[in-house]
């Protein structure tokens, strides 16, 4: 059965299991909404997508199937913008449905979309808006564009990134805004060789 696990790096440096879900799922989507920690998919123990959305509770342990996605997905993608929880849901067509979290747990349409047909390869957040990087068509698993859209008017900017000296961007396999305590930030410095 799929457990979800805490690595405390400073604390014990070890990994130890804090609880179970009710439906085993492995690559799912995860989000943090107050004291639970919420999945959106994955694949059960048959390999096949799932439509689960998930909960476990941080401080009492406890863990339930909460509600459903409209459909199975092979991919899906959390972002938390402000208070706000939007899910990226991608068919097996590579059209993308984006979905927000309702306060009961369950999923309305967000009213906006991503323009074009590039595929998704990780979504965040900056400024009041829900910023997706895209895959360059040409290369595979290489960065295309950056895609920005304000949620609350639906306005899309899209930015390419450029191809200097005939290389593209390296592959991206996520996507992912956090915050660390400056305590553990160190100054690295790069030169060119």
């Amino acid at each position: 059965m799929f457990c979800f696990i805490c690595f405390s790096l400073i604390l014990g440096q070890k990994w130890r299991n804090i609880g179970e879900l009710p439906h085993p799922v492995y690559d799912a989507a995860s989000v943090v909404c107050g004291e639970r920690i919420l999945t959106f998919g994955g694949k059960d123990t048959d390999d096949k997508d799932t439509n689960y959305v998930q909960s476990y509770h941080t401080r009492t342990q406890d863990s339930c199937s909460i509600s459903t996605l409209p459909y199975p997905c092979k991919k899906i993608i959390t972002t938390k913008l402000s208070e706000d929880i939007y899910v990226t849901a991608i068919e097996s067509g590579e059209s993308k449905h984006i979905f927000k979290l309702t306060s009961d747990f369950g999923l309305t349409d967000a009213g906006f979309e991503f323009s074009g047909n590039d595929n998704i390869l990780g979504m965040s957040h900056s400024e009041g808006n829900l910023v997706a990087l895209t895959e360059n068509p040409e290369y595979p698993k290489h960065a295309g564009s950056v895609m920005k859209v304000n949620p609350e008017t639906s306005n899309t900017n899209e930015l390419k990134i450029p191809n200097t000296c005939g290389l593209f961007s390296k592959p991206v396999h996520v996507v992912h805004r956090l915050f660390v305590d400056k305590r553990f930030l160190y100054h690295t410095y790069f030169c060119n060789t």
